[in-house]
């Protein structure tokens, strides 16, 4: 079933009407009217699909549990796809705004939607023929992640993979930059900083598979430090057996 957000949202002539009627229910003068947040879309989607799929994930996460989305498409045609949403806070019945739900500010529910966002998104991308997938988790989470993988991995392609994951996702994670902001010279070349770092782990990363796939080495990964030492088998045997 479609969700009351939906329903009222039909009944609104445009985003600018929908807001002025959220400020106009709202009782304290200072109180929050909306939850932002911006998305990445994949790249490699078609533009239909690019909409398809954040329209589907706002209506399934947020427009069914009983909000109004309101979502903006910015540089679709770019290498930085992606899309501003502005959600209502209270719950909306057949008379209008009630009250605020508070259950949508919990943090486990917040930890779903990142959740769900990635599983949309993947799904997408396996049915548009990319390999690429996205992961919801924390870079620095992800990293850890991969590091402790490697060290349980019994081949070497498959310790290079995941060192390879651990090379990629070792670097800071790009900073959100507010919609007012995107066009200022610094968050541009922030981001454009940002971008040219991710892409040289990128690579960095096609490297570290290359090397460690290929040579018949033992690989030794001190997860603390992220340094990857190289110790021939031969060396190994005579350590052994000292």
């Amino acid at each position: 079933s479609r969700g009351l957000g939906d329903v009222y949202k039909r009944q609104v002539e445009s985003s600018s009407a929908l807001w002025n009627e959220v400020e106009r229910v709202e009782r304290q003068n200072n109180g929050q009217t909306a939850r932002y947040f911006d998305v990445a879309i994949p790249v490699e989607l078609s533009n239909d699909d690019k909409k398809k799929l954040v329209a589907e994930y706002c209506q399934k996460n947020f427009v069914d549990k009983g909000m109004i989305a309101d979502i903006a498409f910015h540089d679709l045609d770019s290498k930085n796809p992606h899309a501003h949403v502005m959600l209502t806070l209270k719950t909306i019945g057949p008379e209008g705004f009630g009250k605020k739900d508070r259950s949508w500010n919990d943090k486990k529910i917040m930890l779903q939607w990142r959740e769900s966002w990635a599983t949309m998104s993947n799904s997408y991308l396996e049915a548009a023929g990319s390999e690429e997938r996205i992961d919801h988790r924390s870079l620095r989470t992800q990293c850890a992640d991969a590091l402790a993988q490697a060290e349980e991995a019994f081949s070497a392609e498959e310790k290079a993979f995941w060192l390879a994951k651990a090379t990629e996702t070792n670097r800071p994670a790009m900073q959100r930059v507010h919609r007012a902001k995107w066009n200022n010279t610094e968050s541009q070349e922030q981001r454009a900083a940002e971008q040219a770092q991710r892409d040289h782990q990128i690579e960095e990363a096609k490297k570290v598979y290359t090397t460690f796939s290929e040579l018949p080495l033992e690989i030794v990964v001190d997860v603390r430090s992220f340094t990857i030492t190289p110790v021939s088998y031969t060396h190994l045997r005579a350590h052994e057996t000292l």
